[in-house]
């Protein structure tokens, strides 16, 4: 709860509590004036939001029974009850407010101010997938930038541009009403819209949602690699994001046609599905590095200050799986961290590839012990510089995400897995920062192999060295491709989707 909330929260425990233990009222009129004043103080200051309007109206109550209460003093059984009972009654009336509070996002590791800019970004070249793929129309879509920068007394930007918007559709694509998420309208991030860039050469990281995500899904990692001097790019792969958010204020929607549910088309069509969805995001991050080695569509600045010998990628989901499939195909590339990366939907082409990056990949207790971490572990093997393999007890896909900041109960209502929220952004921020120290700023890996986190099980997976003659040869045979038919797993195993 905000401050103000906890401080009517605590005004209306008092005045339950003040007949119970004093066995009298307060003079007439005195608690509710009280209640009436921290009512307006926590509504102007902190704004309404639906979980405080069951707290909101027993405080309305109690001040209009201080002032009709006829009888000033309370019998013996009428103070119990009221002592038993009245702060349970409180602590219900509260729930929803601690249940889901107005969030705070981590504070950014690093020394840096952040600035952050958004541009829309295009390829005349190539035609839209989604929406109305007859009409041909150039893929476009729009992209936000977070950067170190030079300190500045402006205030920072909401978590997103239209905040509101955004935490409706994720509401409505969870399955619970729209307005259940509007309270996150409220949430600050730490990013001032186009605040002075920080002078110098910056290394390049870009990172990509899953289906049904959106661009500021990791934005708490975002903020913290800008923060330690890294550009950080994000797009909104339009028709893919469940909203984005164009720099004019225009949203486009999710495309509900692009993944269909597993269980409603034929296997062979969901994943034809899927291998386009995955696709198109990775053909998103290169057309990102394309315009900034090209410096178009507004990103002169930004492109000034990138360093495109060393860029990274990293992803949630379908996103980590694009990721892969980009630096599988693009040598500007220089290494992919994967956050559940979904790899099943690449082509076995594309997977017979023995990768050359360095490699991380970060993983849920969902989506280990599956056909789709077969193929990932398959991948890392065959690579021929260094993998990390790591897995994270008692995490869950959305841990990756802001859906683990949403509440502090999340382990025990399902939202999120059972690792402590704080334990499983320390595990993350650790790993992804000291990937990207060790291989875009050439710190070593060091801090990568003497990192020890409980409940995190970590495998530096050799170099494997191939010749290219090697490769082409794994490459026209087939060689190497994990399927479903030459791959065992065991019994309980299931497929993902990004």
């Amino acid at each position: 709860m905000r401050q103000f909330e906890l401080l009517l929260a605590v005004g209306c425990l008092v005045a339950v509590l003040w007949p119970a233990i004093f066995g009298v009222r307060s003079f007439r009129g005195l608690m509710a004036t009280g209640l009436v004043v921290l009512v307006a103080i926590q509504l102007i200051f902190e704004d309404y939001r639906w979980q405080m309007l069951a707290l909101l109206i027993t405080a309305g109550g109690l001040a209009i029974g201080d002032l009709l209460s006829p009888e000033r003093e309370l019998v013996w059984w009428r103070r119990l009850s009221r002592f038993l009972f009245g702060p349970v009654g409180l602590l219900v009336v509260s729930a929803p407010a601690m249940i889901l509070p107005v969030i705070e996002l981590p504070d950014p590791t690093g020394p840096q101010p952040i600035g952050t800019m958004s541009f829309v970004i295009d390829d005349p070249e190539r035609f839209e997938n989604y929406d109305d793929p007859a009409e041909e129309e150039p893929r476009e879509i729009p992209i936000q930038v977070w950067y170190p920068s030079q300190p500045t007394d402006e205030d920072p930007m909401g978590w997103s541009s239209r905040p509101g918007e955004v935490a409706e559709r994720v509401a409505l694509e969870a399955g619970v009403p729209g307005w259940s998420l509007s309270h996150l309208a409220s949430v600050p991030s730490h990013a001032v819209p186009d605040a002075p860039m920080l002078e110098g050469s910056l290394p390049v990281v870009i990172y990509s949602h899953g289906w049904t995500g959106f661009r500021a899904g990791g934005l708490n990692q975002i903020e913290s690699l800008a923060s330690q001097g890294y550009i950080v790019i994000a797009a909104d792969h339009r028709y893919l994001s469940v909203a984005s958010v164009f720099p004019d204020g225009t949203i486009d929607d999710l495309d509900e046609t692009a993944l269909p549910p597993e269980d409603e088309v034929p296997q062979e069509e969901y994943w034809s599905y899927a291998e386009r969805l995955a696709e198109t995001i990775s053909e998103d991050q290169m057309m990102i590095i394309d315009a900034l080695q090209d410096g178009a569509d507004g990103l002169d600045d930004v492109a000034d200050r990138a360093d495109l010998g060393r860029i990274a990628i990293f992803g949630h989901s379908a996103g980590g799986g694009a990721a892969i499939r980009t630096c599988l195909l693009d040598e500007r590339c220089g290494g992919v961290v994967g956050f559940d990366p979904w790899v099943e939907p690449l082509d076995d082409r594309v997977i017979a590839t023995n990768p050359s990056f360095p490699l991380m990949v970060l993983r849920s207790d969902d989506w280990r012990n599956t056909q789709n971490d077969a193929v990932l572990r398959g991948i890392a093997e065959r690579n021929v510089d260094e993998s990390y393999w790591i897995g994270i007890r008692g995490a869950s896909h959305a841990d990756f995400t802001l859906a683990s900041l949403l509440s502090p109960f999340g382990g025990r209502i399902g939202l999120n897995g059972t690792i402590p929220v704080e334990r499983m952004i320390a595990v993350v921020d650790s790993y992804l920062r000291g990937f990207m120290d060790a291989y875009l700023l050439g710190a070593g890996d060091a801090a990568l192999e003497t990192a020890e986190f409980q409940g995190v099980e970590f495998e530096l997976i050799p170099a494997d060295p191939v010749s290219p003659e090697e490769e082409e040869e794994d490459v026209e045979s087939g060689a190497g491709v994990p399927t479903t038919t030459t791959t065992t797993i065991p019994d309980d195993t299931t497929s993902t989707d990004g």
